[in-house]
């Protein structure tokens, strides 16, 4: 199986009609241009004046600008393909021979529409039949018309020519049915080995260590959905095994501001891939990075909600273990702002129930500004509370801008979280702090699992106290402005999606997976 690249052709879902679109308004604008240029060299060259010459060159002109305003039906596009293909064929067959280039306008015609047809059939996407039905309708008039030019001025050859030009009009239309159908064949034996299971992939929204993202469609749901690839350096069966229980796991979480995963599975090939919702947002990471550091009130609103995602996890046994602003999502959906999604459970691991601990307790796995003591000297020990953690941890980004520990190595900053006191938030945000929250982050941010908050239901309900006694926030407001500043990407030239609004899929070059100590 692989993945579709930017040099496929998408031939179903909202891509394969975006790009449809984007091939036919490209031929309109081709044929009209060279009709346009045709005419001012024929001008130029003292050839005499055609009423209605540049009728048609505009008319293409105007429909590759039609075609590019909004976002028009596969039937209409169809229909404007069939506009653009017959009217172009016919209406330089009209002016050649009108023009009367000597008696051979015949075979200036067929060169011209020989070409026209040729580069149809490269360009837009169609099955050969389409293109020889169409390619026959469309060529068809330069038959009559080289029989009516050549009675009125070499009756004797106007059998004998006409037939000429009919036997290479017809090896042109075989020619560009030809082409189409295999082109057309070759893009769906793409789209065929873009295929895992039910979904068919379209365009990759993002990788990292942990594998590939792609937005992809369901064979007969209409969700956009993501699709994350397992990468082949963690294909062995063991891998495989592990993931496939992971996502077992994570698969049974139903909080609302959990990522969902719709389905799990391996390709033909054996390539192993879980399907999850689809989310238009913006992570933690961009939010600060664009937006700088965020009020106290908001803060502890979005992460009372990361709690609530984490309090079903660790109720059902599972740690994160690389909960971090890449790893939460903001997004404005039913009329709802700041809906919280917590990604990426690929680090999971269980610490109770039948399974006992993972096969991965002893790796040293994360982000190293966001990891707990314990997870960098004893990662066997996880539980919970590391994840609580990382809230601190997120929780001071979002307070500050700037992370808890930072510095010129990994090594550095697992030293500062095992031996350094952090600083006090007031001292370094901009902004107030409430003293409440700054006690409570850095009661998070404890050495030891002992001194933090024990459950993340009992830090969400702290967090939610909090954010009831802060002001109000004007949530609505600041999604419409965030809207304007950031171009749909549904609307860009990679189709339904972009790296700017993602699900599971931002590369952190800061993740640690490594081996024990």
């Amino acid at each position: 199986m692989s993945g579709g690249g930017s040099g496929s052709i998408p031939l179903e879902g909202e891509a394969g009609r975006a790009f449809l679109q984007r091939r036919v308004a490209g031929m309109a604008r081709i044929v009209g241009g060279v009709g346009i240029l045709f005419g001012l060299v024929s001008r130029l060259r003292g050839f005499p004046w055609i009423p209605g010459e540049f009728v048609l060159p505009v008319l293409l002109l105007g429909i590759s600008v039609a075609t590019t305003r909004r976002a028009w039906s596969r039937a209409a596009l169809h229909r404007f393909d069939e506009a653009v293909t017959i009217a172009s064929c016919v209406g330089f067959c009209l002016v050649l021979h009108a023009r009367g280039i000597l008696h051979r306008a015949d075979l200036f015609a067929l060169l011209v529409l020989t070409n026209f047809l040729v580069t149809r059939s490269v360009l837009v996407p169609s099955t050969g039949w389409r293109t020889l039905v169409l390619s026959t309708v469309a060529a068809a008039p330069i038959i009559p018309l080289t029989y009516v030019a050549y009675l009125a001025q070499a009756p004797g050859a106007a059998s004998s020519e006409t037939f000429g030009v009919a036997q290479w009009t017809a090896l042109a239309v075989g020619l560009s049915a030809a082409n189409s159908r295999r082109l057309y064949g070759l893009a769906r034996r793409v789209e065929e080995a873009r295929r895992l299971g039910q979904y068919t992939l379209e365009v990759k929204i993002g990788e990292g260590g942990m594998g590939e993202v792609y937005l992809a469609r369901h064979a007969m749901l209409r969700r956009p959905t993501a699709v994350k690839l397992l990468p082949a350096s963690l294909s062995s069966e063991a891998d495989i095994a592990r993931f496939e229980r992971e996502v077992q796991l994570t698969s049974q979480l139903a909080h609302p501001n959990t990522i969902q995963i719709y389905d799990f599975g391996r390709a033909d090939d054996g390539t192993f891939y879980y399907a999850m919702e689809y989310l238009e947002g913006l992570t933690l990471a961009d939010l600060v990075t664009r937006y700088g550091a965020q009020p106290p009130g908001r803060v502890a609103r979005i992460l009372a909600d990361v709690c609530g995602s984490l309090t079903e996890a660790h109720e059902a046994g599972l740690v994160h273990r690389d909960i971090k602003p890449h790893n939460v999502m903001l997004c404005a959906r039913a009329g709802l702002y700041d809906v919280v999604k917590v990604l990426d459970f690929g680090l999971v691991r269980s610490v109770g129930g039948p399974g006992g601990k993972s096969a991965t307790a002893h790796l040293i796995a994360g982000t190293p500004e966001y990891m707990a003591p314990e997870a960098i000297f004893a990662p066997e020990t996880t539980d919970g509370r590391s994840d609580l953690y990382a809230v601190g941890a997120v929780a001071y980004y979002l307070l500050t801008g700037s992370e808890v520990f930072s510095g010129d190595t990994t090594f550095t900053i697992f030293g500062k979280h095992l031996y350094e006191a952090p600083e006090r938030l007031s001292k370094r945000a901009a902004r107030r702090v409430p003293g409440p929250l700054e006690d409570l982050v850095l009661a998070c941010l404890a050495k030891s699992p002992r001194d933090r908050p024990q459950t993340a239901r009992g830090l969400r309900d702290a967090l939610l106290a909090i954010a009831a006694d802060e002001p109000p926030f004007d949530l609505a407001g600041w999604w419409a402005g965030a809207r304007e500043q950031r171009p749909d990407p549904r609307h860009s030239d990679t189709g339904a999606a972009t790296t700017r609004l993602l699900s599971t899929v931002r590369r952190d070059p800061r993740d640690v997976r490594s081996g024990s100590r």
